[in-house]
């Protein structure tokens, strides 16, 4: 963690450490591991549950200005809403 190998926390620690290593690595993809080793089925479902609603939407919007994702499917883009939100 020391390194930030493995970025973990509350959810505002990772939404913070993430935004923070977005910016300085330039990336604009994320293979995020949200289930490790033996963790429990409900303790996995509440990590989704908490990253899906509190980490994400606030990393969505960083490289909207500055980059062009070529690789994101077409049908994909433009603008984005959570799951069960109202449209």
């Amino acid at each position: 963690m020391d390194n930030q190998l493995v970025i973990s926390g509350s959810p505002a620690t990772v939404r913070d450490q993430l935004k923070e290593a977005v910016k300085k690595l330039r990336v604009g993809n994320l293979m995020v591991l949200l289930h490790i080793g033996s963790m429990p089925h409900e303790l996995t479902l509440k990590n989704i549950d908490l990253f899906s609603r509190e980490v994400m939407p606030h990393l969505h919007d960083i490289w909207d200005d500055e980059w062009d994702n070529h690789w994101w499917p077409e049908k994909l883009k433009g603008k984005r809403r959570l799951a069960g939100a109202a449209v």
